[in-house]
């Protein structure tokens, strides 16, 4: 190779480094190149939050590894934009593709702040995630779509674990105490349960708390909440409960409320990531202090919004 050949090949190695410093990762940086497609959301099951306590929220991104190590931030809540609060309180969870990250409860009901992800591989400072609506419960009760109360909290799916022994009686949310869900299943010629759920009847007499196995499965509110809840309140429930493959289905009917029907799928969880305190774990409505310690969670996931309910059985 002459002299002049050499010379040339470095000045095209000079003007290819040249490039990529001023175009950027765009050009040079194929995860940049990723990032900037800005494939990054809230997961729609934490899509909205309830106002006034700390919640968490999913974010996914599309290669998942995007989210891994990256600084999160949020909008400040007391400060002028563009002023952003760095969530620290976060983790990457390789089973849900996703950082879970902890919002905390200084939003006030009303507020949409904007959700950023970190990015240090490419010329802008931060990927704008989403915009996380704070709502106060009477959104969520009393919308023209009826959305059951967020839970604080994002539980990983795992696989079903065996279920209990019956299921019929009422299950609540233990995160929102006076919502539940009465769960009877049609019964074989022993007596024993069967997979199919029994929906309530116009003419099924209702007289909570009597446990009365004739009435029918359905949606309903107690702790004097009926109410500020009257959009659950005795709606039919139908559907599987199938205690031998751990798989849920059911279907709420809210015609009656002109909110038409919305279908769940669910399993029987485990319950090492339900809160270490008796407000998680009491089968007690209302008081959760005076329920027994309850061991058998169901994990219900809308079809219609992506949004978890945890339910605990009664006691």
């Amino acid at each position: 190779m002459t002299k002049f050949q050499m010379m040339k090949t470095l000045t095209g190695i000079v003007i290819l480094l040249i490039a990529c410093i001023f175009l950027g990762s765009q050009a040079c940086n194929p995860d940049c190149s990723s990032a900037t497609s800005q494939n990054i959301s809230i997961d729609p099951s934490t899509s909205a939050v309830l106002a006034g306590r700390q919640n968490q929220v999913l974010l996914r991104a599309q290669p998942s590894n995007l989210l891994v190590n990256r600084k999160i931030f949020v909008d400040h809540p007391t400060k002028a934009a563009p002023s952003r609060l760095e969530l620290r309180d976060k983790e990457f969870v390789q089973e849900l593709n996703g950082v879970v990250v902890n919002v905390p409860d200084t939003f006030d009901a009303g507020m949409t702040p904007i959700i950023y992800v970190e990015d240090p591989d490419c010329s802008s400072e931060v990927i704008v995630a989403n915009s996380l609506p704070i709502r106060d419960l009477d959104f969520f009760k009393f919308s023209d779509v009826f959305i059951a109360p967020p839970m604080p909290l994002v539980i990983i799916p795992t696989v079903p674990v065996p279920p209990p022994i019956n299921i019929t009686n009422a299950w609540i949310t233990p995160y929102d105490r006076a919502y539940c869900i009465w769960f009877v299943p049609e019964l074989d010629e022993q007596g024993n349960e069967t997979s199919i759920l029994r929906p309530l009847r116009e003419d099924d007499e209702i007289n909570f708390p009597n446990a009365d196995p004739v009435r029918g499965s359905h949606e309903f509110v107690v702790c004097g909440r009926e109410t500020e809840g009257v959009n659950a309140d005795f709606n039919p429930v139908s559907g599987v409960v199938d205690k031998e493959s751990g798989i849920i289905n059911i279907v709420i009917d809210r015609t009656s409320k002109n909110l038409g029907v919305e279908r769940f799928n669910g399993m029987f969880i485990e319950d090492d990531q339900i809160p270490q305190n008796s407000s998680w774990r009491s089968g007690g409505p209302c008081i959760e202090e005076n329920g027994t310690e309850m061991f058998d969670f169901m994990l219900l996931t809308s079809e219609k919004t992506g949004q978890q309910i945890l339910m605990i059985k009664a006691g």
